[in-house]
């Protein structure tokens, strides 16, 4: 957890106040109705396919982590399911791809330093989202102007953003225990800024297109269905290993109760697809208008990407990557990660298929490349 430290506590300047709590607890009504959707992902995904590379370092790292919930699964223990899911981000279910569990909020609870660091890490998201819009100039270091975003009220830099892009932003209500900022908006972390940030990316790739279906490889916890649905677009499927879409499945049905969902790519449009890699990849004749990739390509085993990309190559008229090129080692003794673009030219070169329409920093994340792609 000290990467965030590299760029966060030096920034935050001695008069910064803002400071991270614990998310309220969101009750909500339907626990028994969605741990049964919960059910219905695990037991036709997890017993039906379990073809699934177990070299993926994700797979093999969160099917150790949740083994209590796929034991409650199992046997039908339904209230300590129901209580595992409600407190996923205080008991470290959902740690390597939303927050690190407990260990966060003891720490900014003990230590002012780490709580000052990671609050600064959060309101720099923010900033760069503004920063991104417009709405508050980017600041420049080399003409001693710097510090003074990040000891802004977050509140008046939302009420900005929202002024900017003519839609009301509202974070989700359940999350549990996460370490967040308050606002008048609800709690938030960096990552709502990553997804609102992708959402308005997605809109202005569909500006053209009338009601655009979207599609995410490695959906995580569900962040960019939950701001994508603010922004207008509905038709929405998530592609993740099991042991995440349980918790996403869970997080999206807690915050997005008028909405339907559904675990197959006949569904109608209008409801949110939680689907498994060899859902994927054993489609036919399915054409997105947008398919994504946030943060995960990078960490698949190299032969699973190819899959991956043979299928997207078929299957959609825009790949947008947004990931990291640090090609660092996996796990020990493990191969080096991917690199998005180099992948793509061995599979596709001179960009035959894959014609590259821009490659650009990310704006929200540093040492990220965000890259669009259009399929001939």
């Amino acid at each position: 957890m000290s990467n965030f430290k590299e760029y966060s506590y030096h920034s935050a300047g001695k008069n910064f106040k803002t400071r991270i709590i614990q998310a309220d607890d969101f009750k909500g009504l339907r626990d028994k109705q969605i741990l049964e959707f919960v059910k219905k992902v695990y037991f036709r995904h997890i017993k039906n396919n379990d073809s699934q590379n177990k070299e993926d370092m994700w797979d093999m790292h969160l099917k150790n982590v949740n083994r209590k919930l796929i034991e409650y699964l199992d046997s039908d223990q339904d209230k300590s399911a129901i209580d595992y899911l409600n407190n996923m981000f205080i008991n470290g279910a959902t740690t390597g791809f939303m927050t690190y569990g407990g260990y966060l909020y003891s720490q900014t609870t003990a230590n002012k330093n780490f709580n000052k660091n990671l609050a600064a890490f959060y309101m720099d998201s923010l900033v760069n989202l503004a920063e991104y819009l417009g709405v508050i100039p980017v600041e420049n270091v080399e003409q001693r102007v710097w510090e003074t975003s990040l000891n802004s009220d977050p509140d008046e830099i939302l009420d900005k953003i929202e002024s900017k892009l003519g839609i009301r932003i509202s974070f989700p209500k359940f999350r549990n225990g996460m370490p967040s900022i308050k606002t008048r908006r609800g709690f938030f972390n960096n990552r709502d800024m990553y997804y609102i940030y992708i959402s308005i990316r997605i809109k202005d790739i569909c500006k053209n297109i009338n009601q655009p279906s979207i599609c995410e490889i490695g959906g995580g916890l569900g962040l960019l269905c939950y701001y994508l649905d603010m922004f207008g677009i509905k038709d929405f499927t998530s592609v993740d290993i099991i042991s995440t879409s349980l918790f996403s499945s869970y997080f999206l049905m807690r915050n997005m109760e008028e909405r339907q969902f559904a675990d197959n790519f006949t569904a109608d449009k209008t409801s949110i697809k939680i689907l498994s890699p060899e859902d994927f990849l054993n489609i036919s004749g399915k054409k997105f208008d947008v398919l994504i990739n946030c943060d995960s390509f990078p960490e698949i085993d190299k032969k699973t990407i190819i899959k991956y990309l043979e299928k997207i190559r078929e299957s959609c008229d825009n790949f947008f990557s947004i990931n990291q090129e640090a090609s660092n080692v996996m796990y020990k003794n493990g191969p080096k990660q991917n690199i998005v673009h180099k992948l793509i030219s061995e599979l596709s070169p001179h960009n035959r298929e894959f014609h590259n329409i821009s490659r650009n920093l990310f704006w929200i994340r540093r040492g990220y490349v965000e890259e669009l792609y259009e399929i001939k």
